[in-house]
Order: C-alpha cells, then sequence, then structure tokens
C-alpha cells in the first residue's frame, strides 16, 4: 500500500488531485515471472487484512494463468 502525498513524486500527485488517497499495487506473477500489476485506488486511507492480502494475490495468479494462455 502507498499513501498517496503531496510530496511525494510527482507522478502520484495527479492521483492526489483526484481525491484518492491509497494506491495497492498487486504483482501479477506466474512462477518467477512478472507479467505486470494491478493498481487500486481508494478514495480513503486503509489497511488491507490478511485475508483481503491473500485474496487479491489469487486473484492476480489467475489472471497471470488466463494472460499466459491467451499470449
Amino acid at each position: 500500500m502507498i499513501p498517496i502525498r503531496t510530496k511525494e513524486v510527482a507522478r502520484v500527485r495527479h492521483c492526489q488531485r483526484a481525491g484518492f488517497e491509497t494506491v495497492v499495487s498487486v504483482p501479477i506473477r506466474l512462477h518467477d515471472r512478472l507479467m505486470g500489476e494491478i493498481d487500486l485506488f481508494f478514495h480513503a486511507q486503509i489497511e488491507l487484512s490478511d485475508a483481503e492480502r491473500s485474496l487479491l494475490d489469487a486473484l492476480a495468479m489467475q489472471l497471470a494463468g488466463a494472460m499466459r494462455t491467451c499470449a
């Protein structure tokens, strides 16, 4: 999770202007190969539970498998 603040890198300032306070980045991996990432933007500061993190990781793994099948 990355809190969005004005003193942060310029590339996230537009996110703050749009009203987002937190971004969660979930890597899309198949085995050891990084295929991309899923970025989830929230209008509030959030803390993910272990169960929520596990769910996002499982969804990203399923997406990686689907991406491999389509390629």
